[in-house]
């Protein structure tokens, strides 16, 4: 049995963005409109710095894609989104082969890995006390 594509976007388990040329957002699925605390018809066509706060290593990495052609994962990416705090996050940026300057942002929380640097701050401050 095929799987349609809108099927599988809304599977995803990670908030996947579609970003267009200008930056702006084109597309999201269901975990996007989650993380960013905002829906489909709100976000798309905002710039992505309108809907989320990253720092500076985002938007040089939307422009690296573009130029390389070719996919890019950061880690420890820090994202505030939703009127939440920041957040450390994972992203993936690739460019959609279809000859546009489109990019697929996919944006993965680091949430379990936060609490375990912060259990081994403690663990380290503990024992230097």
């Amino acid at each position: 049995m095929a799987t349609a594509p809108d099927e599988i976007w809304s599977a995803l388990p990670v908030a996947a963005l579609v970003i267009a040329g200008d930056n702006t957002v084109e597309a999201l699925n269901p975990a996007a409109e989650n993380f960013l605390q905002a829906s489909s018809r709100a976000a798309e066509g905002s710039p992505i710095r309108n809907l989320l706060s990253a720092d500076a290593r985002l938007e040089s990495a939307l422009e690296r894609v573009r130029l390389d052609h070719a996919p890019l994962f950061i880690d420890g990416l820090r994202v505030a989104a939703g009127g939440r705090p920041q957040t450390r996050c994972a992203a993936r940026v690739a460019p959609i082969n279809d000859h546009s300057e489109r990019l697929l942002l996919m944006l993965e929380t680091r949430e379990i890995g936060d609490l375990l640097d912060g259990a081994m701050r403690n663990r380290s401050a503990a024992k230097s006390a």
